[in-house]
Order: C-alpha cells, then structure tokens, then sequence
C-alpha cells in the first residue's frame, strides 16, 4: 500500500497497539478517523471527534497494509484504508508465529517431506532459480 492509495476526505482505520493496564498484555486500539490531506511523503488524519488530533503517516517498506506514524513519539501507530487490511495483518502476524514456532522448535518440520521442505526452501528464497 502507499500514499496515492489514499484521498481526502476517505474514512480510515488507525490502530495502537498499547498495554493492557486492566486484563495485562497488549491489545489493539481501533479508530475510525478522517484523511485531512494527501502529500508527497505523508498523509495527514484526523479524528472524527475532534479535529485537533492529527497524525501524519508514512509509506514504509517493512509494513506493506498500510502507513506507519511518522511521528515517532510513544506506541507505533498503523493506518489501514479499510478494517479489511486491518484483519489481512492480523492474520499475517498469527501466520508469521505460526511459522516461527514450527521453524523455531522444528517439531513441525521433521514431519515434511523433501518436496515440501524444498518448496519452503524456494518460497523462502523468492523462487530463485540459479
């Protein structure tokens, strides 16, 4: 996703994920806010509620779901363009620990054969082909 994917006055998610100072943990904070402006580098928001609160959100190679807070202060804060990219980096988060946890403890991988071992392996590798 980058910059261009997003206009004026469209209806965006941004989510912080904090501390859970009641149940422990972390959890995801979600809110509906507004794009105020659209530039080259940055797409400015705003929320809903109250249009003195403004983030500005960056392209990052590392987050292709949406922007990331360029404001560098306190939680990272993501901005999604619908609740629908949203649950795609989700569901990319429980599939990347999934992964891990089967790579990591490789109780999971002694039970792959060699075919499927070797399509990880080129998968891993972005189908390079030598």
């Amino acid at each position: 996703m980058n910059i261009k994917d997003f206009h004026v006055d469209d209806e965006v998610i941004t989510v912080i994920n904090e501390r859970d100072y009641v149940n422990g943990g972390r959890k995801d904070t979600i809110r509906k806010e507004k794009v105020m402006s659209v530039g080259r580098k940055y797409v400015q928001v705003t929320r809903f509620e109250d249009e003195r609160f403004t983030n500005k959100f960056s392209a990052e190679d590392y987050f292709p779901y949406g922007l990331v807070d360029a404001n560098g202060i306190g939680e990272k804060l993501y901005l999604f363009k619908s609740m629908e990219d949203y649950q795609d980096y989700k569901k990319s988060l429980q599939l990347i620990d999934f992964i891990y946890d089967k790579l990591h403890y490789r109780s999971g991988l002694r039970n792959l054969t060699l075919e499927q071992l070797e399509a990880i392996k080129e998968i891993i590798e972005g189908n390079k082909k030598d």
